[in-house]
């Protein structure tokens, strides 16, 4: 897909109620629940130097380290994220963690780009029905 069709469709996708949300920045990765991998925006927060509170961030618990009992919680440095969000709402889709902008986009457009009607913009070229 080149950059022209992204741009395309993401300007499609931001005509919606739920649009797409691409950020770039400091991550915790948390792992909860026994296994899941949930990524928030480090910027929420006043201080990034040390572990803080995400319950209210993550859905469900924590995982813990076996040996240690700490949160299993990592700080990573410059990554993208994509989700899907309704500005002004609560609505939105869990954040997915990305190594490029390019990756980032794609997967929006993938999971969610394809119920979008693409046809309307070719609407000249249509013939009427007899």
């Amino acid at each position: 897909m080149t950059s022209a069709q992204r741009e395309r469709i993401l300007s499609r996708m931001a005509e919606q109620f739920m649009v797409p949300e691409i950020y770039r920045g400091d991550v915790w990765e948390v792992s909860a629940n026994s296994g899941e991998t949930h990524y928030v925006p480090a910027d929420i927060f006043s201080r990034s130097d040390s572990v803080p509170d995400l319950t209210n961030y993550v859905d469900g618990i924590i995982d813990c380290d076996r040996d240690t009992g700490e949160p299993m919680v990592t700080l990573l440095k410059a990554q993208w994220l994509a989700r899907l969000s309704a500005p002004g709402y609560m609505d939105c889709t869990d954040w997915c963690a990305f190594g490029t902008r390019k990756e980032a986009e794609e997967y929006l457009i993938e999971m969610y780009g394809d119920d979008l009607d693409m046809d309307d913009d070719d609407d000249d070229d249509e013939q009427p029905e007899a």
